[in-house]
């Protein structure tokens, strides 16, 4: 019970969220006219005011919000609206050659914000239209990246046209990109979707419960280029590229878990060391695994390449698949392999 005013206690946590008020106990007058809500979780009161529909709103301090063109026509639009107020962001009416991305808060524009997401207004707030694509900020979150750090993607990723380059790992670092159920895109089979910095580890996996995070649209899902690169698939999908993953020379491509699948020319295409201990390479339109002459293809635990259509794993002569301990492969492993006469 309040110290002060006109309390009404209301049940639900989210009470600073801009909803309307659910009143859940009733009025407490003790001679002050002014309302408030007590927050139990915060020990707190926090005042109330009546937004345009005659609703409880907490709050009633307003706040300006700005809504700006940016590189696009039209007008600058600014409204009130009450203090913590959940601002729900929607398409803006501006005249743009390129496609609306989303918004962002000016002085913090390392977040976009997209159609349908919202903000808590605590002070006076501008935001800022932006267009062309999303795929410049996924890139900047890269590059600028720590050692060791993690990306979660919290939104689909696609690139719009040819200034939307290959997306490139910071050097000598290890990156793990945590798909979460999103789709990165390159839409564009001439260029790759991933391209590895030197001496650097990418680590893609999918923490969402459906695991239908995918990296697709690119000549190559990922180029595990040459200088000592590593690239590991713990979980996730490499799916619609040209090929899934290739290994060039010196580079190692690991895959504990994931499927790589339906790419038009190779799951992997492997010129280094391609080490599999888990997953599956199923329903490439043409090779699963296509090994060249000094390549290394190691395999054990539970393994799947197979219903790949032109061949499963193509071996030359000389070339074989290593399994450095027989016992810790699993029973339920399948391997469909094709080699080249001499």
């Amino acid at each position: 019970e309040s110290k002060i005013g006109v309390t009404y206690e209301i049940n639900e946590p989210d009470i600073a969220r801009g909803f309307p008020v659910n009143i859940s106990k009733g009025l407490n007058t003790n001679g002050d006219l002014s309302n408030f809500v007590y927050d139990k979780q915060n020990n707190e009161n926090i005042t109330l005011g009546i937004n345009s529909s005659g609703e409880l709103m907490v709050g009633n301090t307003t706040y300006t919000v700005t809504l700006k063109p940016g590189d696009a026509s039209g007008e600058t639009v600014t409204e009130e609206v009450l203090e913590k107020t959940k601002y729900v962001l929607s398409e803006p009416d501006y005249t743009s050659s390129k496609p609306f991305v989303g918004w962002v808060i000016e002085g913090e524009e390392d977040t976009v914000y997209l159609t349908g997401q919202s903000i808590v207004i605590n002070k006076d707030t501008t935001l800022v239209a932006q267009w062309g694509s999303l795929w410049e900020n996924l890139q900047k979150e890269i590059s600028n990246a720590d050692n060791n750090a993690t990306i979660k993607l919290d939104r689909d990723y696609s690139a719009v046209d040819f200034n939307d380059t290959a997306l490139i790992t910071p050097s000598y670092q290890t990156l793990t990109i945590d798909l979460n159920g999103h789709y990165i895109d390159r839409q564009n089979v001439v260029d790759d979707v991933f391209r590895l910095g030197q001496s650097s580890t990418l680590i893609i996996k999918d923490s969402s419960s459906g695991k239908k995070g995918t990296i697709k649209g690119g000549r190559n899902g990922v180029l595990v280029s040459s200088n000592s690169n590593s690239f590991q698939l713990e979980s996730g999908n490499i799916s619609g590229n040209v090929t899934g993953v290739k290994i060039e020379k010196s580079a190692t491509f690991t895959m504990s878990g994931g499927t790589i699948s339906s790419n038009t020319k190779y799951g992997i295409d492997n010129y280094g060391i391609f080490v599999m201990t888990g997953g599956e390479i199923i329903n490439n339109y043409g090779t699963g695994v296509y090994n060249y002459n000094n390549s290394e293809i190691i395999v054990s635990k539970t393994v799947k390449i197979q219903d790949n259509k032109t061949m499963n794993v193509y071996l030359p002569t000389g070339v074989v698949i290593k399994v450095p301990d027989y016992s810790t492969l699993n029973s339920s492993s399948r391997i469909y392999v094709s080699t080249k006469a001499k």
